[in-house]
């Protein structure tokens, strides 16, 4: 019988055929062939890790939304806790100039508190609402409402502050500007006299009058009465309870005499309910749902960040989107973090 009739018989014990061969290499084996320590290889070569998609910029918008108060967003915010009910929102703006008195010296006292919350003098003397030659402020306890005309005025029930904050920009020419300008954050609202231009404060910055300085300052949450909706301030009362908020006192001393300064703007977020009889209370749009990462977040964002901030109003919107991103990504960095940040501790 011709042998290449002969059927080779293959033994149990024949090895098998190699892989062809490619342009002198072996093809890839189909098999995840890893050792045990090299789990997660196939043919050898190591799997690519799946990316992190990390936090989307409408994530760290929203974020911004509830923490930056400049924030575009932030006008018609509410603050996300799921709280039940409907209500509004309302975003109060406006500036005041602060003018110094015969003796250099001016101030403004802003209070964490709505409608009514600020104060300023310009008037030398030792009557009430001024400010005696050697900076001795005797606060008037009327304040000044932070809009004139308001539906928080007209028709709220009782508010919460979402988000506050405020700029002061130096004003005066080249020729005009002198002295020293300090903001401090107070965490209670000054009454009767108070002396300017020597009281240290728990955060502070001081800087010399000069054409085109701008600072920044947001009011941070001191306690959990800061989320909790409360009656409305009046022009005859002294907020000293300042709603678990921190409060900001702008003050020129060495300044030139009677000159407008600075000019400082406000930016105040409120959320506020309305009485339930009120035809008004039909068309209160829905509280947001309870968003625990997005309250967390502010509370992260807060705690890192200092209430007074050089530069204006992108200024700080940098710092706060950098600062944000930061927040919603350690979320991701710790799942146990996320869990917590899920359930609100």
């Amino acid at each position: 019988m011709p042998r290449k009739a002969i059927k080779k018989r293959v033994t149990g014990n024949a090895r098998p055929k190699k892989s062809k061969q490619k342009n002198g290499k072996s093809a890839p084996s189909l098999t995840n062939n890893a050792s045990p320590d090299n789990r997660g290889r196939s043919g050898g070569v190591p799997l690519p890790r799946p990316k992190r998609n990390g936090v989307k910029p409408h994530h760290v918008a929203k974020q911004c939304s509830i923490t930056d108060p400049f924030c575009p967003l932030a006008k018609g915010s509410k603050w996300p806790d799921g709280t039940s009910g409907n209500t509004f929102a309302e975003q109060f703006r406006g500036h005041v100039p602060l003018v110094t008195t015969a003796s250099g010296w001016g101030a403004v006292l802003f209070a964490s508190a709505a409608p009514y919350g600020y104060n300023k003098s310009s008037t030398e003397g030792v009557g009430v609402g001024q400010i005696t030659s050697t900076g001795n402020w005797n606060i008037d306890t009327a304040l000044s409402p932070y809009q004139t005309s308001s539906l928080l005025s007209t028709a709220g029930l009782e508010y919460r502050i979402v988000s506050f904050g405020v700029v002061a920009r130096v004003n005066a020419s080249a020729t005009t500007a002198s002295g020293t300008m300090s903001m401090g954050t107070l965490s209670a609202v000054p009454s009767g006299g108070y002396q300017l231009g020597g009281t240290l404060y728990p955060e502070q910055r001081v800087k010399s009058v000069q054409p085109g300085l701008e600072m920044a300052w947001i009011a941070k949450p001191r306690g959990p009465g800061a989320r909790t909706f409360i009656s409305l301030s009046t022009n005859t009362s002294n907020p000293t309870m300042s709603n678990d908020w921190t409060n900001l006192i702008v003050e020129v001393y060495g300044g030139p005499a009677s000159t407008p300064v600075m000019d400082i703007e406000w930016y105040m977020n409120v959320e506020f309910t309305v009485n339930a009889g009120q035809a008004l209370a039909r068309v209160a749009p829905p509280n947001p749902p309870a968003i625990p990462i997005l309250t967390t977040g502010t509370s992260k964002v807060h705690s890192s960040l200092g209430s007074i901030l050089d530069g204006g109003v992108k200024a700080v919107e940098d710092t706060v989107i950098s600062h944000a991103k930061n927040a919603l990504n350690s979320f991701l960095d710790d799942p146990l973090e996320a869990v917590g940040a899920l359930f609100g501790f």
